[in-house]
């Protein structure tokens, strides 16, 4: 049986908690000891992925990865490499994880991709590495 992994980053005070006791109610809100938090925390859930240094990856992280382009020549295909990050979000609509690059393209499917990613940091703690 599979057994989900969640972090919370607490809002009030402003860190990411990744043992913390939480319920998740059939609609959504989080209770903790009796009382409703939903307002307090983030929640992100582990993607079964772990980066090149074998840390989990959650929804939320910012990781850098090597991207390329690659074209057609008159001797085959050229390829040029370059080093990219984007932030790793649940697809909804589509029921898988992905990562969007600087440029807001996403690849289609997080688990497909073959890419060596690197955790730099999350969407709290670090906001400048994606503000650019």
């Amino acid at each position: 049986m599979s057994r989900f992994k969640f972090r919370t980053w607490d809002k009030k005070a402003e860190v990411m908690e990744q043992y913390h006791y939480l319920q998740l109610s059939p609609i959504g809100q989080l209770y903790h000891d009796g009382m409703n938090v939903t307002d307090n925390y983030e929640i992100m859930q582990y993607t079964g992925l772990k980066d090149k240094n074998d840390k989990e990856i959650y929804e939320g992280d910012i990781v850098r990865y090597l991207d390329g382009d690659e074209w057609s020549t008159e001797s085959g295909y050229d390829c040029e490499e370059f080093d990219n990050h984007g932030v790793i979000f649940f697809d909804e609509e589509c029921g898988r994880y992905d990562v969007t690059n600087k440029q807001g393209i996403s690849y289609d499917d997080l688990f497909d991709c073959g890419v060596d990613f690197e955790i730099i940091g999350n969407i709290y703690e670090n906001p400048e590495l994606i503000k650019n």
